[in-house]
């Protein structure tokens, strides 16, 4: 009798694991086939609130913003749009879903998937981090690569999938500072440090998510760090990532922040480990334009390479005054680069003379 017990026990289990596989299928499918429809030319109020770039995101007609959910191997399982909220065509959606993030579709797989900005070092160092708006300020002001994980349970899923995937590479994980709580019993806002509330005194019953996510995934693999923003005066103020640290202190001062952690974390790698500007921050300013950074947009590909037209694989560099194999153009552009600047409006063809 136990033993037939177990064994349906073990076939509802494996339905029911098959049901939730075709159900992720179905999916990813559906995904896809959104994100082939939508734009990759738009505007969006976040990405101007958050003093962002739109880095490997699409756009809806009414101005929503897509970011891709992908495995290591590139593959699409999911969307996460975000929502304009100064867009009067947004507000009752917001309201409705109370916050202006969704994932799409419904029975989507998340665990272990994320957002690429940049190109990953396979044997470098990389950044993770849970929000898109931190995922582009850490990558512009570094040059890193990061990985979006889009909330704190996925953060452990997405370093272990891509340690496991890139076994020589280093993980950065930037984690967000949740110092600030809701006590649990008045509901007013108090330090995660301070295990009493600041108003009413009983044991507020929170912890600090971002940091505590953060320092867990770290331990999990060997080559494994983290860190947090550390701001001059936040002031009490509910600001916790990178994104906040820009948009009050500057782009610099976590171009300063990341180094300093690179070079604290992983000290073996030498100069080898060091974060390079941005390729934004390089077409901004002519001291660094002899440095190849290690991504650059489409947009910047656009305006800094020139395809030769009768000379196989080959472009000019308008900054370096130089030839170079098409290869080491698309090394560091992002996934699918290639494909979107073929297409776009701004480039360039000409014939070798």
């Amino acid at each position: 009798e136990n033993a037939l017990i177990r064994k349906r026990i073990a076939d509802n289990k494996r339905r029911m694991a098959a049901e939730l596989k075709a159900k992720q299928a179905k999916a990813a499918k559906a995904a896809l086939r959104k994100w082939n429809a939508l734009s990759d030319e738009g505007e969006s109020g976040y990405l101007s609130k958050k003093q962002v770039r739109a880095s490997g995101v699409r756009f809806t007609k009414d101005g929503a913003m897509a970011v891709p959910m992908r495995d290591v191997r590139g593959k699409m399982h999911g969307l996460q749009f975000i929502l304009d909220r100064s867009n009067p065509a947004h507000q009752e959606k917001i309201k409705r879903m109370d916050g202006d993030k969704r994932f799409w579709p419904t029975g989507l797989a998340m665990q272990g998937h994320f957002h690429t900005i940049g190109k990953i070092d396979a044997r470098g160092v990389n950044i993770i981090t849970e929000g898109y708006a931190t995922g582009d300020t850490l990558n512009d002001a570094s040059g890193l690569a990061v990985a979006v994980c889009y909330s704190a349970n996925n953060v452990l899923p997405v370093l272990q999938a891509l340690a496991k995937y890139y076994p020589k590479a280093k993980w950065l994980i930037a984690a967000d500072d949740d110092y600030l709580c809701r006590c649990q019993y008045c509901k007013k806002q108090t330090l995660v440090a301070d295990s009493d509330c600041a108003h009413c005194g009983k044991k507020h019953g929170k912890f600090n998510t971002g940091v505590s996510v953060a320092m867990k995934a770290a331990m999990s693999v060997d080559a494994g760090e983290w860190f947090k923003p550390e701001f001059v005066g936040r002031s009490g103020k509910k600001l916790s990532d990178f994104n906040d640290l820009m948009v009050l202190e500057g782009l610099q001062v976590v171009a300063d922040q990341v180094k300093q952690a690179v070079t604290d974390k992983f000290p073996h790698l030498g100069s080898a480990a060091e974060p390079h500007a941005s390729a934004g921050a390089m077409t901004r300013g002519a001291g660094n334009r002899h440095k190849l950074p290690t991504f650059i947009t489409v947009d910047d590909a656009v305006e800094r390479f020139v395809q030769i037209f009768d000379v196989k694989d080959t472009v000019f560099d308008r900054y370096l005054s130089c030839l170079l194999p098409k290869s080491s153009m698309l090394d560091i552009m992002p996934d699918h680069g290639w494909r979107e600047m073929k297409t776009h409006e701004g480039r360039k063809l000409v014939l070798m003379d």
